[in-house]
């Protein structure tokens, strides 16, 4: 993963893979990146998904 801020094209395409809720093997298949790897840029640049409270 590019620590630049920049992203590769394979973690662009991870990225609109995971929008589109491809599943993580797929998206490690298509970009050949790893489960670590993949697993990092999730984490660094998915905002957390923010769940409705009940009233």
């Amino acid at each position: 993963m590019t620590t630049t801020g920049t992203l590769s094209a394979h973690e662009s395409v991870a990225l609109s893979m995971h929008a589109d809720g491809a599943s993580e093997q797929a998206i490690r298949e298509a970009t050949g990146l790893t489960e670590a790897e993949l697993s990092d840029l999730i984490a660094d640049k998915v905002p957390p998904s923010k769940t409705p409270t009940a009233a």
